[in-house]
C-alpha cells in the first residue's frame, strides 16, 4: 500500500497531482471542505499533502471530474468496510463478482462502463470507438484465472470481441515473469491488442517498475493509477445498474489505496 511519508521529497509529494490522469486545477478552500466532508474518507488528505493551494478562481464542480461526481449517487456517499484489510485478490474478486452479477442488461452495462473506463486511462481511442457503436450479446469478468489477476470481455453482435487484461497492485512490485505470462493467457481467451487492453493498476504510476515495462514483450501494458481508473468508471456507470454493496466495495478500495 502505498502512503505518503514525512520524508518523501517535493517532487514525489507534488505525484498526487497526476493521479487523476490530467493536470488538476486550483480549487477552492470551501469546496475541498465539502467533498472532504462528503467522501468521509483519507483520499482528501493526500490532495492536501500535494499542497494544492486555496483559491476561489474553481467551482466545486472541479471535484466532479476529480473523482467521478456527475449529480449522482458516488461510491463515498455508501459506507465503505472498514472492518476489514481486503487483500489484492479479495478486490479483484469481488470487482469480478459486482461487474458479472445479476441479470445480462445489468451485467453487460457495467462491463461496459468498466471496459470503456479502461479504454480512456489507456488512451485506447480506437477501442473506446469500437465499443461505443457494439451492441454487446455476451459480458464476463473473471478473477485470479491461471494467475491473471482480472479478465474483462465482451462479445457484439458482429461476433467481435472486445477486452481488458488487469495486473492489479497494491503496493507489491511487478515480477519480471508476470506480465508476459498474462499476455499468454489471454491469448487463449482470444484477447491481444488489436482487441483488448493490458493495465497495470497500482496506486501511483511512478511506482511501476519501468525498467519491467520497457521491455520488447510488454510494451503492450499501461501503468494506471487505480485513482484514474475508479474516477472514469464513476463517470460512465449508469445510476440504474449500480448499487448501494457496489458503491461500498469501490469505497474501501478508495481507502485502503489512499489512506
Amino acid at each position: 500500500m502505498w502512503r505518503h511519508h514525512a520524508g518523501m521529497s517535493r517532487r514525489q509529494s507534488a505525484d498526487w497531482r497526476r493521479l487523476a490522469g490530467w493536470p488538476p486545477p486550483v480549487f477552492a478552500q470551501d469546496a475541498l471542505h465539502r467533498v472532504d466532508a462528503r467522501s468521509g474518507n483519507a483520499v482528501l488528505q493526500a490532495i492536501r499533502a500535494g499542497a494544492l493551494p486555496a483559491s476561489t478562481a474553481h467551482a466545486p464542480h472541479a471535484f466532479g471530474r476529480l473523482f467521478g461526481f456527475e449529480g449522482r449517487p458516488h461510491a463515498f456517499d455508501a459506507a465503505r468496510h472498514d472492518w476489514t484489510c481486503l487483500r489484492e485478490p479479495q478486490i479483484t474478486g469481488a470487482l469480478a463478482h459486482f461487474l458479472a452479477a445479476g441479470p445480462f442488461a445489468r451485467r453487460s452495462a457495467r462491463i461496459r462502463a468498466f471496459l470503456a473506463a479502461s479504454y480512456e486511462c489507456a488512451g485506447a481511442t480506437g477501442l473506446a470507438q469500437r465499443l461505443a457503436a457494439a451492441e454487446i450479446i455476451a459480458a464476463e469478468a473473471v478473477a485470479e484465472e491461471s494467475r491473471v489477476d482480472l479478465i474483462v470481455h465482451a462479445t457484439t453482435a458482429a461476433t467481435e470481441r472486445l477486452g481488458l487484461i488487469i495486473e492489479a497492485k497494491f503496493g507489491h512490485h511487478l515480477t519480471p515473469k508476470q506480465l508476459p505470462a498474462a499476455v499468454r493467457h489471454a491469448a487463449i481467451r482470444r484477447l491481444q491488442a488489436v482487441n483488448a487492453t493490458f493495465l497495470v493498476v497500482l496506486p501511483h504510476r511512478c511506482a511501476v517498475g519501468r525498467h519491467i515495462l520497457s521491455r520488447p514483450a510488454n510494451r503492450q501494458w499501461h501503468p494506471v493509477s487505480w485513482w484514474a481508473l475508479l474516477a472514469a468508471f464513476e463517470r460512465r456507470l449508469p445510476a440504474h445498474v449500480d448499487s448501494e454493496a457496489f458503491r461500498s466495495l469501490r469505497h474501501t478500495i478508495w481507502h485502503q489505496t489512499y489512506r
